[in-house]
């Protein structure tokens, strides 16, 4: 579904079919609202729907590599045909207790900074590392195509509509409960996804 097409299917909902009272960029800064915070519930459970995969081909004696423009968070690391992810992220201090001159292998430990990811020991031949991390979530517009094939588009729905409804009587209070209640929804949603039903939560 395009996101014009969510708008136009909301509007008679809001009862606003000519767009007089919310505008297709106000309705669209709420959609984007929603998403990103339907983006960072994702990321914090590490849901395959914003997980994405960076190949590394490592150099005999180097010891970083350029991360993706892109670059948000580390899922997890492992090199190619073992079954163990690489221990990490490493804090840099917990990192630096194995230095670069100990001997070469296998890599068995990463550290990530804004630019680069790092590993010990470092590679000792030309092998495949794959980083599966999250990045940010680009902005959509009128002509975006909803994301994660749609399986949102009800709940983002509903909070638009709920945002636009109390847009005039703001108070944080609302806020948060809308905000609230499109994290259940989306952690609700993501758990049906999983092989067996679980349901996921991310408040203590």
């Amino acid at each position: 579904m395009l996101v014009s097409e969510l708008l136009t299917s909301m509007r008679y909902s809001l009862n606003d079919p000519n767009a007089t009272a919310f505008s297709d960029p106000e309705l669209v800064d709420y959609v984007n609202l929603a998403l990103n915070n339907i983006h960072q519930t994702l990321v914090r459970i590490d849901s395959d729907m914003v997980r994405t995969m960076q190949t590394i081909t490592t150099v005999s004696g180097t010891a970083y590599y350029a991360l993706p423009a892109s670059y948000w968070s580390t899922a997890y690391v492992h090199v190619d045909g073992q079954t163990t992810p690489l221990d990490g992220p490493k804090s840099p201090s917990e990192f630096l207790k194995y230095p670069a001159a100990q001997s070469p292998g296998t890599p068995t430990m990463f550290m990530t900074d804004a630019t680069y990811i790092y590993f010990r020991p470092v590679p000792n031949a030309v092998m495949t590392i794959y980083h599966f991390h999250h990045a940010p979530r680009a902005l959509v517009t009128t002509a975006s195509t909803m994301p994660w094939s749609g399986i949102f588009d009800m709940v983002v729905r509903q909070f638009v509509q709920l945002y636009a409804l109390n847009r005039d009587e703001y108070s944080l209070e609302t806020e948060t409960a809308l905000f609230t209640l499109l994290e259940k929804k989306a952690l609700d949603i993501a758990g049906m996804r999983l092989p067996e039903y679980q349901e996921l939560d991310i408040y203590p």
